[in-house]
């Protein structure tokens, strides 16, 4: 009985070793064409996102919002009273690109501006972390802009999404006021003539605390830009070319 036993034994780790052999030669090709498919997911998954911002054009205006305007007074009036009150802020209209083969979130977005210092606005980069998608609707047959709060945006695979944020500064710090950026243009000769400032647009995404650059280009703005601008009888913004850097 005992051999007959240690016979059955020795049997079974046999079957057991033609078994896990034969698992092998049916499972390592499989796990082999996994990787082989999905090598460019599974090395994204690893590795930080690959997202790109393109800049086209960039919008420096006034920052106002106006939620009550005051019984008895012009509405036209009191925004544009505002609107030199206002700091100044950024309509930035780009490509975001995500250039991986898996789907990443862009959990916030932020502009850093870098004024020339002989412009007098500011001598360190400003960083506006305010960020509002700009939606243009028709009401009555009339172009109305939107703005909505920043959400969490998910970026699809391998995919080009062209979107348009304001931004805007949340630290007291990154404030400046619009009304010493419009002096600037109404002054003849302007400051801003052929001037070039140099802007980043940065990014964080989901499980990452840091901000990392997305994208850089500079506002190019001519001499004859500034004085068409100059003609204007209320300057509310000024929107120029942004072209990338290198």
């Amino acid at each position: 009985m005992k051999g007959f036993s240690q016979r059955l034994w020795g049997w079974c780790l046999h079957i057991g070793d033609i078994s896990g052999k034969l698992m092998t030669l049916v499972a390592l090709p499989s796990a082999i064409f996994a990787v082989i498919v999905f090598y460019d997911e599974i090395g994204d998954t690893l590795t930080a996102p690959d997202v790109k911002a393109e800049v086209q054009s960039v919008g420096l205006r006034c920052g106002v919002a106006l939620d009550v305007i005051p019984a008895g007074v012009d509405p036209n009036s009191y925004a544009i009273e505002e609107c030199f009150k206002a700091p100044i802020s950024a309509w930035v209209k780009l490509d975001l690109e995500n250039e991986d083969a898996i789907d990443r979130t862009l959990a916030a977005v932020a502009l850093r501006i870098h004024f020339p210092e002989h412009l007098g606005i500011s001598d360190q980069p400003l960083i506006w972390t305010e960020a509002r998608v700009v939606n243009h609707v028709l009401q009555n047959d009339a172009q109305v802009s939107q703005r909505w709060p920043w959400r969490a945006l998910v970026l699809a695979a391998e995919q080009r999404s062209p979107i348009e944020i304001d931004f805007r500064a949340f630290e007291e710090e990154n404030q400046k006021p619009y009304s010493v950026f419009r002096d600037l243009i109404v002054n003849d000769p302007s400051p801003l003539a052929d001037v070039e400032i140099p802007v980043e647009i940065l990014g964080r995404f989901s499980g990452s605390d840091g901000w990392v650059p997305l994208g850089a280009c500079k506002i190019q703005i001519p001499k004859a830009s500034v004085d068409r601008k100059r003609q204007a009888a209320v300057i509310r913004s000024l929107t120029r070319r942004c072209v990338s850097e290198g």
